[in-house]
């Protein structure tokens, strides 16, 4: 895997978004979406220390 760039909170948040309107708009059911924001989140934190996963995954509307 090459470096990871350094990501911040709104990077993060738009990811959220994406993932979460996807959603919406494409024949995925909530598995798969909920698969893809989990791998997503562990990437994700390996950019980030102050990473908050769960926030992550409710923002992606796959976690309450």
């Amino acid at each position: 895997m090459p470096k990871l760039p350094s990501m911040e909170r709104r990077h993060f948040e738009l990811i959220a978004a994406v993932l979460n309107e996807a959603g919406s708009h494409m024949p995925i059911d909530m598995a798969g979406r909920e698969y893809i924001a989990r791998r997503f989140a562990d990437t994700l934190a390996k950019c980030n220390s102050g990473f908050n996963r769960e926030r992550f995954l409710k923002a992606c509307g796959v976690a309450s």
